[in-house]
């Protein structure tokens, strides 16, 4: 049986439906209770920031002084988790680009919702250009974290939406910026509608892969290393199962007080009727921390190891936002945590810190760029 390492992500993000929500309710207190449950068990998270709304923040802030102190609030809290040993990590929402503040709400356009929406002019100077979106938000995110941490590298990326394809427009910037990391994948997955599109039912039947020319085509010598988030095929009945497990235990009222985006894919969410006339029917599902029950986490967690427990080293990513977390969705984290521990099952660490183990590993021939510390 191969060894587990259990990675907790949290996308650092507003809600993007008609409410956005609020700087302290969707981010700074859900993302401080999260680093509270996280520290009883001296595990770090890998906290994929959402920059351009940082940086919008600071622009807006020029017409409305108090943007500005909800930017500070945030800056405080990345670099207090990274002085602490989180892992800070670049997650890009190009359609930050097009909001506008109108005094008490935020309007977001998303028309530019994917980074694919973006020109294809190779002009690093430009926000409005792939390449320039990618390395001016690269470049603020690590200058908020070099204040207190001065040789810090951002590593891991997560693409807004899970849009990386198709992956051909971003891989020389990605590569030019040194991002080592991806974790934009579910395997299973797949949506298309003009906001979000993406097709991850071809991955590689492995927990891990290395990758050049496409995301979910493994490539033995590839620059990138894809370290998904844990998904696996479920049965509707067994979802049904679980739902009705959620019912039990308590609320789940979650911190965030924004809605969210209306998704029009079908194929991305699977209807009501189809749980219960066809319940031996399979869909993706990733692991999360924000509406699974302590059952259903064990329940793919070892599901996931019995495929992949083959394996030396067996990366467990759960995918999370603190926006969408809730006093029963930690309550049901910390039962998970206590068990992985408590038992020995897994080891805790980030993305960053995965990527260490496997560039220590002769077999893998993976090393990190020249001046990139891993930590």
């Amino acid at each position: 049986m191969g060894i587990p390492y259990v990675v907790i992500t949290a996308d650092y993000e507003l809600f993007f439906g008609s409410e956005t929500g609020t700087t302290k309710n969707c981010l700074i207190v859900p993302t401080e209770m999260l680093r509270e449950t996280l520290r009883r068990f001296g595990a770090k998270m890998t906290l994929f920031v959402d920059i351009l709304y940082y940086k919008k923040l600071c622009d807006e802030g020029r017409r409305y002084p108090h943007l500005l102190e909800e930017a500070g609030a945030i800056k405080r809290q990345i670099q207090s988790l990274a002085k602490e040993g989180h892992e800070v990590a670049l997650h890009v929402h190009p359609h930050w680009l097009d909001a506008r503040y109108e005094g008490n709400h935020w309007v977001l356009p998303l028309h530019r919702y994917r980074l694919h929406q973006l020109s294809q002019v190779k002009d690093l100077s430009l926000w409005e250009t792939i390449a320039g979106c990618f390395t001016l938000s690269r470049e603020l995110l690590e200058s908020i974290v070099r204040e207190t941490e001065a040789d810090y590298r951002i590593v891991s990326f997560r693409a807004g939406g899970f849009c990386l394809q198709p992956f051909r427009d971003v891989r020389e910037t990605m590569k030019s910026n040194h991002l080592l990391i991806d974790s934009s994948v579910f395997p299973g997955g797949k949506c298309h509608t003009h906001e979000l599109a993406f097709d991850f039912r071809n991955c590689p039947g492995r927990p891990f892969w290395r990758f050049e020319e496409e995301v979910t085509e493994e490539r033995g010598n590839g620059t990138f290393l894809e370290i998904p988030i844990t998904a696996i095929p479920v049965t509707s009945w067994r979802r049904v199962c679980h739902a009705l497990l959620r019912r039990q235990g308590g609320p789940w009222v979650r911190y965030g007080n924004g809605e969210t985006m209306a998704i029009r894919d079908a194929s991305f969410r699977t209807p009501r009727w189809k749980l219960f006339a066809k319940p031996f029917s399979t869909s993706a599902t990733y692991l999360n921390y924000e509406s699974m029950t302590f059952k259903e986490m064990l329940y793919l967690f070892n599901r996931y190891l019995s495929r992949y427990g083959g394996d030396e080293r067996v990366p467990i990513v759960f995918l999370g936002h603190p926006k969408a977390i809730s006093k029963r969705s930690l309550c049901e984290l910390r039962r998970f945590l206590k068990e992985i521990t408590s038992s020995q099952k897994g080891v805790l660490t980030t993305l960053r810190g995965f990527y260490g183990e496997i560039a220590e590993d002769p077999l893998s021939s993976i090393s990190p760029y020249a001046g990139v510390t891993m930590r």
